[in-house]
């Protein structure tokens, strides 16, 4: 049962969004993915239209990502069956006789295709400035760590030692990592096992709503940050607290009783 809003125990941390600003890594980095997608496999349609009609959670408009659409908030395998089973509509409409068949082996590939992009196009994208400080200090004052992430758990691990905060880290998760997928409560149940803690106790540190999802389905307390594709106002209202980045909430724990 979730205890009354108190001082966590645990902080369990969402990655994309929450230590970096979502727009300005991913929305770049999935546009090269779309291009080189429809190069390859849908020569008939241009990249907006494979974004937009694939349903994926992308703004034409602005060229960026929207709140909680897979792009923002699913992972690699379900952003690329959403684009082949558009492609595949986009075919069947033009009523072509040599529509691809999508095969286990072709998705491998496809799959590996959209990681190998966002490897390039990510490797060099900074975590919120201030975060191995806040990090660093969130350790010392007692507090244990956990990462849960929808990104690859490879990706995961690259990005945190690259930062040089992945020691700061007892728990470290990704989609792939065995524990389940937000919105289910897997992450924070693992996290809350292996640091023997009450989900109560824990405080899920978020940018969407598959990170306040997952802790109210946990039992734990959800946290917002408006550094993904939703601003601070534009965050749930229900939320314990509402922070502008993660760097707000040093004090917001030094202002608890």
């Amino acid at each position: 049962m979730m205890n009354p809003m108190q001082r966590p125990r645990g902080i369990l941390f969402d990655k994309d969004g929450t230590l970096t600003d979502l727009q300005s890594a991913w929305a770049p980095a999935y546009w090269k993915c779309a291009q080189e997608y429809v190069h390859r496999y849908a020569k008939e349609i241009d990249a907006t239209t494979l974004l937009i009609k694939s349903e994926c959670g992308w703004n034409g408009e602005e060229q960026n990502l929207v709140a909680n659409g897979l792009l923002a908030a699913g992972t690699v395998p379900e952003v690329v069956d959403a684009w082949n089973r558009a492609i595949l509509s986009a075919q069947a409409f033009e009523r072509r006789s040599s529509a691809l068949n999508f095969s286990d082996p072709i998705l491998d590939t496809q799959i590996a295709l959209v990681e190998s992009i966002l490897d390039t196009a990510l490797a060099e994208i900074p975590a919120i400035e201030g975060t191995q400080e806040l990090l660093k200090e969130l350790s010392e004052r007692g507090f244990l760590l956990g990462l849960a992430t929808m990104d690859s758990e490879a990706r995961m691990l690259s990005d945190l030692s690259r930062w040089g905060v992945s020691d700061l880290f007892s728990f470290k998760v990704g989609f792939d990592s065995g524990v389940g997928e937000k919105p289910s409560p897997g992450m924070v149940n693992a996290f809350a096992e292996s640091s023997q803690l009450d989900p109560g106790s824990i405080w899920v540190i978020g940018d969407s709503m598959h990170d306040f999802e997952m802790a109210k389905r946990a039992g734990a307390h959800a946290i917002g940050v408006g550094s993904g594709v939703l601003r601070r106002d534009e965050l749930p209202r229900d939320l314990a607290y509402r922070l502008n980045t993660i760097i707000e909430l040093g004090p917001t724990l030094s202002d608890m009783t």
